[in-house]
């Protein structure tokens, strides 16, 4: 009786299989979430800008991907044309899995931070993703009928090779920066899995750099003399995300990756 949702919304609710965004980065395939969602279309262009991982390419990116974000407002239409960039050659839980026939499956699902209120007869809690200046920047005033994007990307990887990563990760503003990251150091650097989702990671936003320790300190003074305005945090941390990752190896192998920052886990499953 307070809000704008009806059961006739609920009712002519539907599922719609999309295709996904594909990027590729040397010679792996990788696939993103599409629109509406934006998380895929700000990855894709971030992986765009990339010729290396080092620590200044990765957060000058991430950094420019930002400033076309704040440039669109939540503009669908402006983050779609995102998508179109061109690519070098070169709350929330996720889960990842495959299996020993190169099945792959990435979900990623949130409540923001929860509204702290229990829908009656169902079990489960509301969200508060209208407060997420990431999706919302128009804060309060959202239009009646229109459709609210994610940040969220779950995302695939087939690689070169013939294995497969299905990966994803909480981490509002941060799922790009963290998942562009990973992306970025399996396929530009060839990585391995447990690697990729533990070198220190970095998140830049209006061009204030937030970065987890590095042991090159070269590199890290780099980064820092690029990003005079930033802040430095003591350990890795759940700030920057939670990569949780899963993959079948070209050698038939199973190996997964939970994300230490934010408690994750894995399990190798029998028949």
């Amino acid at each position: 009786q307070r809000g704008h949702l009806t059961v006739d919304d609920l009712v002519s609710y539907e599922v719609i299989e999309r295709t996904p965004l594909e990027v590729r980065i040397e010679d792996d395939r990788v696939l993103l979430n599409p629109p509406p969602a934006v998380g895929g279309v700000l990855i894709a262009h971030t992986l765009g800008q990339l010729a290396t991982t080092s620590f200044v390419d990765l957060a000058r990116a991430i950094d420019a991907t930002g400033a076309l974000l704040r440039a669109g407002n939540g503009n669908l239409e402006t983050f779609t044309a995102l998508a179109n960039s061109p690519v070098r050659q070169r709350g929330t839980t996720h889960i990842s899995v495959v299996d020993a026939d190169g099945r792959a499956c990435s979900i990623t699902t949130s409540n923001g931070e929860g509204n702290g209120e229990i829908v009656d007869g169902f079990g489960f809690m509301l969200n508060n993703i209208l407060g997420e200046d990431d999706v919302n920047p128009a804060g309060d005033d959202w239009p009646v009928d229109t459709r609210l994007s994610s940040m969220m990307c779950p995302t695939l990887i087939e690689h070169h090779d013939g294995a497969i990563t299905a990966m994803g990760s909480g981490g509002s503003s941060r799922i790009r920066s963290a998942i562009s990251q990973v992306v970025a150091r399996l396929c530009l650097d060839a990585d391995n899995l447990s690697a990729a989702v533990a070198t220190p990671r970095v998140h830049v936003d209006e061009h204030h750099l937030d970065v987890e320790p590095i042991d090159d300190s070269i590199a890290f003074s780099e980064l820092l003399a690029a990003f005079p305005d930033h802040r430095r945090w003591h350990a890795p941390d759940l700030y920057f995300g939670g990569v949780h990752a899963a993959r079948l190896g070209s050698d038939a192998s199973l190996v997964g990756v939970g994300d230490h920052r934010r408690n994750g886990a894995t399990f190798v499953v029998d028949d």
